[in-house]
């Protein structure tokens, strides 16, 4: 989630790459010639409009309460296994391209589960915060009575072991975001060099490199000069 007050490069830059990936993934989706084509390209089309949701706040927050976080997390690895079974399936010529988009899917449910993580590390966080705010309104009995001091025990723990795994997916990330980031570039330089699939090639570069600078802040507990990119 994004503002153009706090980050106006990548609030703009973002909202071209996945809006320019979405449109033509919409354009590809009706014009592919095969049920398998028009279903992957679907997919690839469902996902530029999850993260192009996902770049503004005033977007984000609303579907986020429609449309709960697991959920599209699960969407998104179901498109993840059906890449993953067109790549292994024998004799088929596209297993490079099947593989390539596999990893965008699982990078796209590695990030959504890093921010499921992320919001239950801040209101881990903020649940000690506002016990000790809340505590001179409370009288001692009535603290005692409702297992105050557990309860912030409770949620420290929980702050504790939430820091923890966000440590592990910043771990698992970086060979993710070193792949999207290669292919990416390499998706990019046949777009630009190219004429044959042009367009699928700078809308998977736009993807690919879109969601490698989208997940830099997810680096940060490892990499902390990850956070410069976000400008």
């Amino acid at each position: 989630m994004f503002t153009f007050s706090g980050t106006p490069v990548m609030f703009v830059a973002l909202l071209v790459f996945f809006g320019f990936s979405s449109l033509w993934e919409a354009w590809s989706t009706v014009r592919a010639d095969s049920p398998g084509g028009r279903l992957s390209h679907g997919w690839h089309l469902l996902m530029g409009l999850l993260m192009l949701v996902m770049v503004p706040q005033a977007w984000w927050m609303p579907f986020h309460k429609v449309i709960p976080l697991p959920v599209s997390i699960i969407v998104m690895a179901l498109g993840a296994i059906w890449f993953i079974v067109r790549a292994l399936r024998p004799g088929d010529g596209s297993r490079a391209h099947a593989s390539s988009c596999a990893l965008m899917f699982v990078a796209m449910v590695w990030h959504l589960w890093a921010m499921q993580a992320k919001m239950v590390h801040s209101l881990a966080l903020s649940i000690p915060a506002q016990r000790d705010m809340d505590h001179s309104h409370m009288d001692h009995h009535h603290e005692h009575h409702m297992g105050h001091g557990d309860m912030g025990d409770h949620w420290l723990q929980q702050a504790q072991q939430s820091g923890g795994l966000l440590w592990w997916f910043a771990a698992i990330g970086i060979p993710i975001m070193a792949a999207l980031l290669i292919l990416g570039l390499i998706d990019l330089v046949r777009g630009l060099r190219g004429r044959e699939h042009r367009g699928d090639q700078l809308a998977s570069a736009a993807m690919m490199l879109g969601m490698f600078w989208m997940s830099v802040g997810i680096l940060t507990p490892i990499l902390p000069f990850m956070g410069a990119f976000r400008i």
